[in-house]
C-alpha cells in the first residue's frame, strides 16, 4: 500500500481539487491501484468504525454478533456501491457520446467518494456526529471537475452528467444499503437471536 500517494491524493483532493485532478490525468493511474491505495485503506477504517459504533456506542440490547455484520455490511456497502457506480457511469457515458471507459469512470467515482468515506469514518464510529456528512457534498464538486477533466462532452452535457451521476449515486447507495440490512438483519436474527 502506498501510504504517501493516499495522504497526498485525499490532502490534494480537498484543498486542490483542480489541479488535483491535472495531476491524475497525467498520472495515469489504474483502477486497481486506486482501489487497493485509496479506497480500501478509506473504506476499511469506515467499516471498522460501523463496527465499533455499532459495538460501544449504540444501545441497540443486541450481542456483539450485530456489531460484527454492521461492520461487514458497511465494508460490502462500500465496495458494491462504488464499482456499481462506476460501471453504470461507464454506460451513462456511452449514451452520451463519450468513450471514455471504465477507468476514468471509476475514477470520477472514486475520487468523488473521498470526502463521503472521510465522514463516514466519523459518523459511523459517533451516531451523535451523522451532521458531520454533510461535508460529504464536497464531492459533488469533486465530481464536476472530474467529469469536466476527464470527458469531451458540451458544457450542457456536462452539468446533465453531474445530476445523473448523482442520482445514480444516491439509488444505488439507497437500494443496495436497504439490500444488506435485509440481509444481515436475517442472518442476526436467524443464527445469533
Amino acid at each position: 500500500m502506498d501510504f504517501k500517494f493516499l495522504v497526498k491524493t485525499v490532502k490534494n483532493i480537498i484543498v486542490n481539487t483542480e489541479p488535483e485532478w491535472e495531476t491524475i490525468v497525467a498520472e495515469k493511474r489504474t483502477s486497481k491501484f486506486i482501489a487497493l491505495n485509496l479506497l480500501l485503506p478509506l473504506i476499511i477504517p469506515a467499516s471498522l468504525s460501523a463496527y465499533l459504533g455499532s459495538l460501544f456506542f449504540i444501545d441497540t440490547g443486541l450481542n456483539q454478533a450485530y456489531a460484527v455484520l454492521m461492520g461487514f455490511r458497511y465494508l460490502i456497502l462500500f465496495i458494491v456501491v462504488i464499482f456499481l457506480t462506476a460501471v453504470l457511469l461507464k454506460e451513462t457515458l456511452k449514451r452520451y457520446g463519450s468513450d471514455s471507459g471504465f477507468e476514468n469512470a471509476f475514477k470520477i467515482t472514486a475520487f468523488s467518494l473521498v470526502p463521503l468515506l472521510l465522514c463516514q469514518i466519523i459518523s459511523r464510529l459517533f451516531e451523535s456526529f451523522v451532521f458531520v456528512n454533510v461535508l460529504a457534498m464536497f464531492g459533488i464538486f469533486i465530481c464536476w471537475v472530474g467529469i469536466d477533466r476527464l470527458t469531451d462532452l458540451s458544457k450542457k452535457k456536462k452539468y446533465q452528467l453531474l445530476l445523473i451521476t448523482t442520482a445514480i449515486f444516491i439509488a444505488v447507495w439507497l437500494i443496495t444499503s436497504r439490500l444488506l440490512k435485509f440481509a444481515a438483519d436475517k442472518i442476526y436474527y436467524s443464527f445469533f437471536a
